[in-house]
C-alpha cells in the first residue's frame, strides 16, 4: 500500500500505544438529570505518556428545573463542573515516565492494573 503524503510528520502519534475512546452514561445531580459524556485518549510519546479526558455533563431537557443551567457553557454543560481552577486538573487522567520494565518508571494520576502475572495470558 501506498504511503499517505506527509504521514511520516505524525510518525510519533501513530505509534503504537496510541488509543482512544468515550464513555457515555445518565446521571442525577442535585435533582437534576445529565447525559454523561467523557472523550479519552492516551499518548504514547516513547518514554512519556498521558491520558487526557474531558468529562462533561449535558444538561437533559427532560429533569430541567426552572432557571437551573442559566450559566452553562453553550446552554448545554453544567457550568458548576468548571467554576473552580482547580477542576480543570480532572482533565489529566495520568502522566507518564518510562516504560513498565524500564530501570525507572514512575505514573502518577489514574491507576491501571493487570490481572495476573503474565504466565498464561499477559496484558489481559
Amino acid at each position: 500500500m501506498e504511503p499517505i503524503p506527509g504521514e511520516d510528520r505524525f510518525e510519533m502519534l501513530l505509534s503504537e500505544g496510541q488509543s482512544g475512546g468515550a464513555e457515555f452514561g445518565y446521571i442525577t445531580l442535585a435533582g437534576e438529570q445529565f447525559l454523561t459524556f467523557t472523550p479519552r485518549i492516551d499518548l504514547n510519546l516513547g518514554g512519556l505518556g498521558l491520558g487526557i479526558q474531558v468529562p462533561l455533563n449535558i444538561r437533559s431537557p427532560l429533569g430541567k428545573k426552572e432557571g437551573a443551567g442559566d450559566k452553562d457553557w453553550g446552554g448545554l454543560i453544567r457550568y458548576e463542573d468548571w467554576d473552580g481552577s482547580t477542576e480543570w486538573l480532572k482533565v489529566i487522567r495520568y502522566v507518564r515516565i518510562g516504560n513498565k520494565r524500564d530501570p525507572y518508571y514512575l505514573r502518577a494520576g489514574e491507576l491501571a492494573a493487570d490481572v495476573g502475572h503474565g504466565t498464561i495470558m499477559g496484558r489481559y
